[in-house]
């Protein structure tokens, strides 16, 4: 039953927690940003050098691009009978008839960009001095309506389509306006959960934050004096967010982990330290927590259970940014 652990430093198999800190193999050498499922039960890995997939056949050893026209990718999704990705330049790419086969050529993956012509706000979305352009860093959606797709912007705010990425709407005028100079921002997104089509909870550089009614209103989770988000989860009717005083780098966060009944925003303190998670995985009820400095945190406690290796430039700002544990 191995683990999947995403790092700026490749991505890395191990065995379900706890394991021993030298038991975690490398599988694939580029910056790994997101670990999703696949179609037929394979896995696809959103990395800095495009989108790979692995059947798990040779115990996930074995990994190809599968052609995607974006090599900046930041986030997939499966949803409906379409799988969507996304990275930087700013862009959603569809695929209608994904395949967990390896093809003789790649390049004709049958994908789709679905362009933000509709969307005068792409034109003018912020970003900040040490990155050159925004970027689509989140996406989700729900089954109960896979015709809407939702995308997070990095920074520059929600927004969503209702028609698999034809058009676009923004939805960030809910979300609190913080000034030019401010150090979080909350439309800085960095991961989103659709809990239905219309409740959505959004992780950002300025808090955790929830719509009940897509978009139209946003609302926020408390997290206490600690702002900067990098991942909110939801497993069991639970939410789990792990959140930092500040955004990177960090020389030591100061760091929390908060849980509490989806419906509510008000969850409660579960751990706090020097280890700001990043991610979270579901082993049934037991939930998971990758942080900064490469732990594997075990829930419901978030004992350490094993280290992935992260380098110290990757754990001042990034660490474990996905995992998935292949029951």
């Amino acid at each position: 039953m191995p683990l999947l652990a995403a790092t700026p430093d490749g991505l890395y198999r191990t065995s379900l927690p706890p394991f021993d800190d030298g038991d975690a193999e490398q599988v694939l050498p580029h910056a790994t940003r997101r670990l999703r499922r696949g179609p037929t039960g394979g896995v696809y890995a959103a990395t800095d050098a495009g989108l790979y997939h692995a059947s798990g056949d040779d115990d996930w050893t074995d990994w190809y691009d599968v052609g995607l026209p974006l090599d900046d990718v930041q986030d997939v999704l499966l949803l409906g009978d379409s799988l969507y990705a996304a990275g930087a330049p700013p862009a959603v790419y569809r695929c209608d008839e994904p395949s967990d086969e390896p093809s003789d050529d790649p390049s004709d993956g049958g994908w789709v960009e679905c362009g933000f012509d509709s969307l005068p706000e792409a034109e003018s979305w912020p970003t900040v001095s040490y990155r050159d352009e925004a970027k689509v860093r989140a996406l989700a959606g729900h089954p109960d309506d896979p015709n809407r797709i939702i995308a997070g912007i990095e920074t520059g705010g929600v927004v969503v389509s209702d028609d698999r990425g034809e058009t676009w709407r923004d939805v960030s005028a809910g979300l609190p306006d913080e000034s030019a100079e401010a150090t979080e921002k909350s439309d800085d997104v960095h991961r989103l959960v659709a809990v239905s089509p219309d409740e959505w909870l959004a992780a950002t550089g300025g808090g955790v934050y929830r719509t009940r009614d897509a978009g139209a209103t946003w609302t926020a989770v408390h997290t206490g004096d600690r702002p900067y988000a990098r991942s909110v989860f939801v497993n069991d009717g639970r939410l789990y967010t792990g959140v930092n005083a500040s955004p990177p780098r960090w020389d030591t966060p100061d760091a929390a982990i908060y849980v509490g009944d989806v419906a509510s925003d008000d969850p409660s303190l579960a751990d706090v330290g020097e280890r700001f998670a990043i991610s979270f995985a579901s082993a049934g009820p037991t939930v998971l927590a990758g942080c900064n400095d490469g732990t594997v945190l075990s829930g419901p406690g978030f004992d350490p259970a094993g280290r992935v290796p992260v380098s110290e430039e990757t754990a001042s700002a990034y660490g474990v940014v996905d995992l998935l544990l292949l029951l």
